[in-house]
């Protein structure tokens, strides 16, 4: 039990933003099931779709923002510090990538990313995961997944080890740098994107084996109570360590596509784009700032 609660202090260090006031807007990206407890603001693309997370989304009474790290709809510069995990090796191209790490650099002033680095992957890798990840000398570089079987046979080895062995979960925590990238940036963010095929990545056919899809996220009955307890444990730290303010979201929402402020609706179940004549649905309370999901306003000239 002290074992694990030093080898959970180390990455609770490594994970907790630095040099914040209680007043900076912290927002966290793909917050998902575990959200960070600092984090004023939270972001999901999937409300209802948890196959590429541990569970369903958690807020726990923080302004929840329905949007995309690729067109993020926050003001340049609004948030103080921006967190990022686990959530970019998850881009399906170079050009996903590179908006997403363009967005977090134009919203944000500084902030924290974290990845699976390469060995993770080769060992217990996503089918979901598209690139292999590692840092150097304060540059982030990304890989393209080409082959996704190419390491089958050591997941079929450590997979089962990471849902089960309370051993090799501890391993994984207890060697951060070796299993996990996490950097923090300020102003900018030095990346690299490598490994692109020469005929475009529409070529490359994710073939990771059928056989290691199912139960991804599922612990067993030992490891779960044991998360569960850690989960509890960094609660307690977050709150021993600092609070976060009450953040009005409606101040520093912008216009996916245009990036300037929206205005809310006099009935407060939509956001107004005046400039490009777009509304945005308001639903509980939760804006939702997709694309996808805005309708173009008819003028009434």
């Amino acid at each position: 039990m002290i074992r694990d609660a030093l080898a959970l202090w180390e990455i609770f260090k490594r994970r907790y933003p630095s040099n914040l006031t209680r007043n900076d807007i912290v927002m966290d990206i793909g917050s998902g099931d575990r959200p960070h407890p600092r984090a004023n603001i939270l972001l999901e693309r999937f409300i209802d779709d948890s196959s590429q997370r541990g569970g369903p989304v958690v807020t726990e009474g923080r302004p929840l923002v329905i949007g995309d790290i690729t067109a993020l709809p926050f003001l340049h510069g609004s948030i103080d510090y921006i967190i990022c995990s686990h959530v970019l090796e998850h881009m399906e191209s170079s050009g996903q990538l590179e908006k997403a790490l363009g967005e977090l650099m134009r919203v944000g002033r500084r902030g924290y990313i974290e990845t699976p680095s390469a060995t993770f992957e080769k060992l217990i890798g996503a089918p979901y995961h598209h690139w292999y990840v590692t840092s150097q000398n304060g540059v982030i570089a990304f890989c393209r997944k080409t082959d996704y079987a190419e390491f089958a046979e050591l997941m079929r080895v450590f997979l089962p080890l990471q849902r089960e062995s309370r051993t090799f979960f501890r391993l994984l925590f207890e060697n951060f740098d070796r299993f996990f990238v996490g950097l923090e940036w300020e102003g900018r963010i030095d990346y690299r994107i490598e490994g692109i095929p020469a005929e475009g990545e529409a070529t490359v056919v994710n073939d990771y084996p059928a056989d290691l899809q199912s139960g991804y996220h599922n612990l067993g009955g030992t490891l779960e109570r044991e998360h569960q307890w850690r989960m509890r444990m960094k609660q307690v730290m977050h709150k021993l360590l600092g609070g976060r303010a009450i953040t009005d979201i409606f101040q520093i929402l912008a216009c996916p596509v245009c990036k300037t402020r929206v205005t809310v609706f006099s009935s407060h179940d939509a956001v107004v784009c005046s400039l490009c004549s777009r509304s945005y649905p308001v639903r509980n309370g939760v804006p939702i700032m997709l694309i996808e999901e805005s309708s173009l306003i008819r003028s009434s000239t």
